[in-house]
Formats: structure tokens, C-alpha cells, sequence
């Protein structure tokens, strides 16, 4: 998916439409462990900040947490255990300083283990 966006947005975990408040986009996945977040950036046009993408759980960030640098492309991944019960709420938020603007076309990849 293709994003341009000036603020934070947020995604289900289907990246499905970009949402600007977070309720509209949490879904519980069961009872598991997310063991990493992986994303490749096909395009960065934002220059000048970082990005960021971090998996969310109970309306806060998790360790699983990307800094995607300005204008860079790539594979970019981290590794951390973030269990999760039936009842948390999970979803991504994508945003960067407070000068983004363009565009930005990544895929996210998120392992979970379900138990």
C-alpha cells in the first residue's frame, strides 16, 4: 500500500485502509506471541524524518517498534516477544516527525504464534 500522510495513521493488521483514530483498527488475535515485525519499504519519499512502525497492543507501542530512516528502502526488522490474551487489541501505527510529507509503500510482515 501506498501512504502519504502528515500525521500518524493507524492500520488493522490486514493493512487495510489508513485510519486516523486508532479504535477503528484494533481487533483481538486470540491468545499468543508476536515474535517479530519485519517490513519492506518499496519507496520512501519522505526525505526528511524517519518513519516509524510499531505494532500497538491496548492502545500502546510494543517492541516491536521500526525506525525506517528518511529516504531509505529496504528490508528493515526487529525480534521481540510480545504476548498477547484474548482480550488485547493489536493494530499498527505508522508515523514520523512533524515535518512528513510524501509518500512511503511498504508491506508489513508479522509473525505471531498463536497457542
Amino acid at each position: 500500500m501506498v501512504v502519504s500522510y502528515t500525521s500518524t495513521l493507524y492500520f488493522a493488521l490486514n493493512w487495510s485502509t489508513a485510519q486516523a483514530l486508532e479504535i477503528n483498527t484494533q481487533a483481538s488475535v486470540g491468545q499468543g506471541t508476536f515474535v517479530s515485525l519485519r517490513a519492506n519499504v518499496i519507496v520512501n519519499g519522505i526525505a526528511l524524518n524517519d518513519s516509524y512502525l510499531a505494532l500497538r497492543k491496548n492502545n500502546a507501542d510494543t517492541p516491536l517498534l521500526l525506525i525506517i530512516p528518511a529516504g531509505k528502502t529496504g528490508i528493515f526488522s526487529i525480534e521481540a516477544d510480545v504476548d498477547v490474551i484474548e482480550s488485547d487489541l493489536v493494530n499498527f501505527r505508522l508515523t514520523g516527525g512533524s515535518d512528513v510529507t510524501g509518500q512511503i509503500r511498504l508491506i508489513p510482515i508479522l509473525t505471531f504464534k498463536g497457542k
